[in-house]
């Protein structure tokens, strides 16, 4: 304990404390401050204040009933909860006058002994405790370092081992791309030459099904976390943030193809849900401001309209559409850019803090059929609310089988690499703890495979652009080549999500049309085969083979219409079964919304009545 005071009987209070073998220390970190009741006294959390100033009290002592009606009177004057009222001349004993008052309350009176003992009590018990209590606090702290110093070391190696398993130049989009192409060349030779109907159509439908499959890549963060200026370092062409596709709140696609625009807007059914979500003072402004705009009733439930890229800013731009683009829901871009081959496509989607809660929906819905995301995260403002929640969401409830946190601006955080990468490892360890306590608090299972979904990637953004459009010299000059920016390993962990083993859907593909060549190539080779041994048998011997088949094919016909039968037996029991659990479901669904509604009402009503107002949280 350090004693912090000039009271007059601190003598007094220190020969307590050695008399119960509490040691004064200079160095101590735990303070005393001890006071006059009716000094002026500023209470700290990590202080014990101890208030010398019981004996005033004692004064009008004949017209006190009681022990406790002393501590009453005296905790009305303290001033916080931290404060203990004590008196030191009757822990002496060596004050004359006061003991003359004290021995007032009668020699046989038992709040006398009481008194004594409960004020040495109380000082000591109320000692002990915060000493306990400074323990562990301190012990907190130093587990909390200990576990910080530890998360940082992590995050440092999975830095690094991300680093470094994305800088080797990942081969898979080529690999892929080799396989497709040799599997569409045997179709097409297939297509060619069998002339057999039947597989020739199916060679058809397999090319257009290699040649149409698609990756799309969903790219996320609040607003200014740099998402144009990433995609545009992608694209490696200045396309976004310019005339092309100027800033707007729409979901847009970017895809391959000549240069021209679609634009979808919202339907009738979509617009009542935006109204019926719209609660809050922003969502009915939005609302309000929208169905006033002229083109309002010709643009709602128009579906889409095929523009050209110039037009796009009548459309989309929240500065130049005059509010237009609050009809459109989204925006499909086809540009005729290397990225984009082998059915790449870019999602560029509205801020995570969008107001326009059926934007958010929409957007969601669509992140769960990206073959990767990539959420941005600005390095000066990271980790915010949104991020955390956005990022534990799509990971629980979109089924993100991957997500790539790319950490924007790095080149912000410092003038050196050491800096930067110091400042970036503090970053990391921050966001992940708080991802990590965000799916603790929502999923009641082991989140450890969740998490390891999650990687980090650093980006200075700006500078990777810069080399991509042409412009490196800028780059250069301050200290950026293109393999320092992050870009590169953005790249490469793109291809591993999107045509590596982790896309199942990509391999799923190649084995699948393998198969169906194989299978096909097999069952038409075994088709010659068979008729290249009925050649020159005798036509009874052809007349038996062919009953035989005929046969074979009556038994199989029978079985068929067996299955049929089961199948529609199965059919209508599920049907069966599915109504009665429909039923089940909207009685039991009726109860709980009664009880929600009735819950909510119980709440509002309590929190009206007692003056305050309803926090939207609690509801």
């Amino acid at each position: 304990i350090n004693l912090v005071s000039n009271h007059p009987r601190t003598d007094i209070f220190l020969q307590v404390l050695k008399e119960n073998n509490i040691d004064i220390l200079e160095s101590s970190k735990l303070s005393i401050f001890l006071n006059s009741l009716e000094s002026e006294i500023e209470c700290k959390d990590e202080e014990i204040v101890i208030v010398d100033g019981l004996e005033i009290f004692l004064e009008n002592s004949q017209r006190m009933t009681s022990f406790d009606s002393y501590i009453s009177k005296v905790r009305e004057k303290l001033p916080c909860k931290n404060a203990l009222p004590i008196s030191l001349v009757l822990m002496s004993g060596i004050n004359d006058e006061w003991e003359e008052k004290f021995d007032n309350l009668g020699s046989d009176n038992p709040e006398r002994d009481m008194l004594e003992y409960s004020n040495k009590r109380e000082l000591l018990n109320h000692i002990s405790l915060e000493i306990k209590r400074k323990k562990e606090s301190n012990y907190k702290q130093l587990q909390n370092s200990l576990d910080l110093i530890i998360q940082q070391n992590n995050s440092n190696e999975d830095i690094e081992r991300v680093r470094a398993k994305y800088q080797k130049e990942n081969n898979s989009k080529k690999i892929y791309q080799k396989k497709q192409q040799l599997l569409i060349e045997i179709a097409k030779d297939l297509n060619l030459n069998l002339k057999n109907e039947p597989i020739q159509e199916k060679m058809k439908e397999l090319i257009h099904r290699l040649e149409s499959q698609e990756f799309s890549i969903g790219v996320t963060g609040i607003m200014k976390a740099g998402k144009s200026t990433m995609m545009n370092a992608l694209l490696q062409q200045e396309v976004l943030g310019t005339a092309i596709r100027p800033e707007t709140a729409n979901l847009s696609i970017i895809k391959k193809g000549q240069d021209k625009a679609k634009v979808y807007f919202w339907s009738q059914d979509e617009w009542k849900k935006i109204k019926k979500l719209a609660l809050d003072e922003q969502g009915k402004e939005f609302v309000l401001v929208s169905e006033k705009l002229n083109g309002f009733s010709k643009y709602i439930g128009l579906g889409e309209k095929e523009i050209a890229i110039e037009e796009l800013d009548y459309y989309t731009s929240a500065r130049k559409s005059e509010g237009l683009c609050n009809l459109v829901k989204e925006v499909e871009l086809k540009l005729p850019l290397e990225f984009l081959d082998m059915g790449v496509s870019l999602v560029d989607t509205p801020g995570i803090d969008d107001p326009i809660v059926q934007r958010e929906i929409i957007t969601k819905e669509y992140l769960g059929s990206c073959s990767a995301i990539l959420h941005l995260m600005n390095a000066k403002q990271s980790a915010t609310q949104k991020d955390i929640e956005f990022i534990g969401d799509a990971l629980l409830d979109q089924g993100v089988s991957s997500l790539l946190v790319v950490i924007t601006r790095v080149d912000t955080l410092g003038n050196s690499k050491e800096e930067i990468d110091q400042k970036l490892i503090s970053i990391i360890t921050h966001a992940k703890r708080n991802i990590e306590t965000y799916l603790n608090k929502r999923a009641n299972r082991d989140i450890s495979t969740v998490l390891a979904k999650v990687e980090f990637l650093p980006l200075a953004g700006k500078f990777a652009m810069q080399h991509r459009i042409g412009d490196s010299q800028k780059a250069l000059k301050k200290g950026y080549e293109l393999k320092d920016t992050g870009i590169l390993e953005i790249e490469n962990y793109l291809n591993s999500m999107l045509f590596g083993d982790k896309n199942e859907r990509a391999q799923l593909a190649i084995s699948n049309a393998y198969r169906s060549i194989e299978n096909d190539a097999s069952a038409y080779l075994n088709q010659l085969n068979e008729q290249y041994s009925l050649i020159g048998l005798e036509r009874n011997e052809i007349d038996k083979r062919l009953n035989i088949a005929k046969k074979e094919r009556e038994d199989v016909s029978l079985q068929l219409n067996e299955v049929l039968l089961e199948i529609e037996r199965e059919e209508r029991d599920i049907k069966e079964e599915l109504e009665r659990l429909r039923n089940l479901f909207e009685s039991q669904f009726e109860v709980l919304h009664q009880a929600i509604a009735e819950k909510m009402s119980n709440y509002i009503e309590e929190e009206l009545y007692n003056n305050r107002k309803p926090v939207s949280e609690e509801i």
